[in-house]
């Protein structure tokens, strides 16, 4: 009783997990050298960032959870909303963002590589709900960051530089997408490094939401 309470416990959870990895134990029975490093750091990771706080305080109750989170994750999308129509915002604010962003990423990395411990908590369409409300908070930080770098430009004129909200949310939209329409681009190293890291989200993104789909339909069949 005295684990099963602990386990309801999201710290507790990820170490346990942790430990599974480490001693080897199924479905990790297999894992050894890099990869069984590289599992241990994404679990690890996990225990710093904002969303196991949540889901700590929601209680041990799963049900209340998961309302934690999906609480937790509208408002913060609400949040990001409202940065990105200040014209500028302080820098702290931009490195919680960047912290936030992290705390997204990893959490797509554990659907993608720890299906088999985290993807059955979660139903089809929540998760699919989830993971849009995740890509629209990717696309809001970047736009954040796009408008406050003053890094983007237009690509006939890079004088007159990317402004607005909707200017922004839409370079972040045709970056994440990898449109690429052409009408602004990168006018320094700042903007270029921030659309190269987002096409990296995006390609994690992507491979995250494809597995863990074909995960579920395997599962089901």
């Amino acid at each position: 009783m005295q684990k099963l309470n602990n386990l309801n416990n999201p710290y507790c959870k990820q170490i346990f997990i942790i430990e599974k990895i480490y001693r080897k134990k199924r479905p990790f029975n297999k894992i050894i050298g890099l990869e069984k490093l590289f599992l241990i750091f994404l679990v690890s990771i996990q225990l710093i960032f904002p969303s196991i706080l949540v889901r700590w305080i929601s209680g041990v109750h799963k049900k209340k959870r998961r309302y934690g989170i999906e609480v937790f994750t509208i408002l913060t999308l609400i949040i990001l909303i409202i940065l990105l129509n200040i014209v500028r915002v302080h820098p702290l604010v931009l490195i919680g963002l960047i912290y936030f962003l992290f705390d997204i990423l990893f959490y797509s990395l554990n659907l993608f590589f720890l299906y088999d411990i985290y993807g059955d908590s979660y139903s089809n369409r929540r998760s699919v709900v989830l993971s849009f409300l995740n890509i629209l908070q990717t696309l809001f930080i970047f736009a954040i960051l796009y408008r406050n770098s003053e890094s983007i430009g237009q690509t006939t004129n890079s004088h007159m530089l990317l402004s607005g909200s909707i200017d922004s949310f839409y370079f972040s939209l045709v970056t994440f997408t990898t449109l690429g329409y052409g009408d602004y681009s990168p006018i320094n190293d700042c903007g270029r490094f921030l659309v190269i890291v987002q096409i990296f989200v995006s390609i994690i993104f992507f491979f995250a939401i494809i597995v863990s789909s074909i995960n579920r339909f395997n599962n089901k069949a």
